[in-house]
């Protein structure tokens, strides 16, 4: 029997996948094969024209009826031999995505956009979902400004990008400096991990914002290399730390020993590349005119780590996924991954051999090869390690790794430790417990899945009960487990219940709620249809703590 693992469909949307066509027949020979598959779970489709959907080694498979199959990029080398068996001729299914205009502004510039629109005759026409801040038409095509600040175009007129440059530049300052930062490999076994830091004024984030630079996780590799082109051709400043496997593993030794986490060596590596910059660009702008922004991993020990290094009073700003957010941090995250492609590229010419995420235990077989990959988290993924058994496997061992193969919804979340600031811990059980509950695992990173499990369980049990109770409105009763993956590494599961009363973090007075895999503060009208749904509970709440 399968095991099968609900995710909701706009999770699944959000996600970059590859397409490959290979026929009718073929797709029905690609689903006995995965489904033979013990790594493959099986998961429930989402429409008609989906023949399966499975979550192969924690990557998501989708094949269809009209016999194309799709799967997140993680997995590209397994399905690629898989349809190899099968031997159809493979075309890649190429989207015109070449002839529209996909940009994000500042969410706060459509209403000033909305107006010059209207003062510029351009027809505005009625929206079509709850998404859409306004639409309009132009020469033929419709334009579509977002709630969130994507602006979409479904041809790119050179007139109307003259148009968005003329409104945009006139409400950005020309002596601002915008410094964006982001890191690659991370959270791979292989190759350097890569921090980045570009320092960008308002004319070449307007550049690139109508080049379509975004997350360089939602973009191809050939994508990110065009992209890398054009960024260079702007000529911004910029800065990159690399720090190759050999130096990472005794690093993050060191940390380890002075009781640290990765976190400190992520906030280590961001103050050093920052650093660089800033010596580069220090006699050409005034440090009161530098906002520095950083895709939020851990506030306190980045700031400290920056303090410590850089004494210039600049303006940080923390945020989670502001690679999807902030064009700054998206053009780092596009410089950082195209100088870790380079470098594989060239490691892999030299040793002719492929890196890829399910290929690593034949890597480790030789000892010459570990000064390509980062041990630390290798010890970490025991359960692909055919060739070394652990001897210290703990009780709930097998129920740690079906774990950590889940893919993160609407009631999963993954946390590699617990935060410092209360605030977070109390957000996330409210926003669990104001849809449909669910379980949250510290211990196990988000984005990789590595278990590093946590420590001092108990202390953290005794927190997360403490913040449930006192830091959540009305308190909160959740289930903690403690899992035993091994003899020295546990992780913890916490159960929230779905409430039908709404739930608000105490200290804030706001409301969250779960969308997919994110944590959103709830609208007004979200809150009242809320109370509407649920009037029996009795619950009294104040509009004015809610979001506008």
């Amino acid at each position: 029997m399968y095991n099968k693992i609900k995710i909701t469909r706009r999770h699944i949307e959000c996600m970059s996948l590859k397409s490959y066509k290979i026929g009718k027949e073929e797709i029905l020979k690609l689903k006995d094969l995965l489904f033979s598959d013990k790594t493959c779970n099986v998961m429930e489709i989402t429409n008609e024209s989906e023949l399966f959907r499975l979550n192969c080694q924690g990557y998501l498979v989708i094949g269809y009826k009209s016999g194309a199959v799709a799967f997140q990029d993680g997995i590209n080398d397994y399905i690629l031999s898989k349809i190899s068996e099968i031997n159809p001729p493979i075309k890649k299914v190429e989207k015109e995505n070449d002839l529209s205009l996909n940009m994000r502004v500042n969410p706060d510039l459509l209403e000033i956009l909305k107006n010059k629109f209207i003062e510029l005759n351009i027809d505005e026409i009625k929206v079509n979902t709850t998404r859409e801040f306004s639409r309009f038409i132009y020469e033929g095509s419709q334009i579509t400004f977002y709630k969130n600040g994507t602006i979409y175009s479904q041809k790119n007129h050179p007139k109307f990008r003259d148009i968005i440059k003329s409104i945009l530049g006139a409400y950005y300052d020309q002596n601002k400096i915008i410094i964006g930062q982001d890191e690659v490999g991370k959270g791979e076994y292989y190759g350097p991990m890569i921090v980045v830091s570009v320092s960008l004024n308002y004319n070449q984030i307007l550049e690139l914002q109508l080049m379509g630079v975004k997350d360089s996780k939602e973009l191809s590799y050939n994508q990110i290399k065009t992209l890398f082109i054009k960024i260079k051709e702007l000529n911004p400043e910029r800065a990159y730390v690399q720090i190759n496997p050999k130096k990472f593993n005794d690093l993050y030794k060191e940390f380890q020993n002075e009781g640290k986490t990765l976190n400190n060596l992520l906030a280590w590596g961001h103050a050093k590349v920052l650093n660089e910059l800033l010596q580069k660009i220090k006699n050409k702008v005034d440090p009161k005119n530098i906002t520095v922004i950083i895709d939020e991993f851990d506030r306190i020990r980045t700031e400290d780590a920056i303090k410590k290094i850089n004494d210039l009073n600049l303006k940080i700003v923390q945020k989670t996924k502001a690679d999807e957010e902030f064009i700054s941090v998206s053009t780092a995250s596009i410089i950082a991954k195209n100088i870790q492609i380079e470098i594989l590229e060239d490691l892999e010419k030299k040793l002719n051999k492929k890196f890829t995420n399910d290929n690593w235990v034949e890597w480790l077989r030789t000892k010459d090869n570990y000064e390509y990959l980062k041990l630390s988290f290798l010890t970490n993924r025991l359960r692909d390690l055919k060739i070394k058994i652990p001897q210290n496997i703990g009780k709930n061992y097998y129920d740690v790794l079906r774990i950590s193969n889940k893919i993160e919804g609407i009631d999963l979340d993954f946390k590699s430790e617990m935060p410092d600031q209360i605030h977070d811990v109390s957000k996330w059980f409210v926003c669990f417990a104001n849809t449909n509950g669910g379980k949250i695992y510290f211990g196990i990173t988000d984005k990789e899945h590595l278990i590093i499990g946590v420590n001092d369980p108990l202390k953290i049990e005794e927190r997360l009960i403490g913040i449930a109770r006192n830091a959540c409105e009305p308190p909160m009763n959740i289930e903690i487990r403690h899992l035993e993956f091994t003899s020295n590494i546990s992780i913890i599961e916490v159960s929230i219940p779905k409430k039908y009363s709404l739930s608000k973090v105490k200290s804030s007075g706001k409301y969250y709620h779960r969308i997919s895999s994110s944590c959103d503060e709830m609208s007004s009208y979200e809150v009242e249809e809320f109370v509407k749904k649920n009037i029996n509970t009795g619950e009294n709440v104040d509009p004015k703590q809610t979001k506008e």
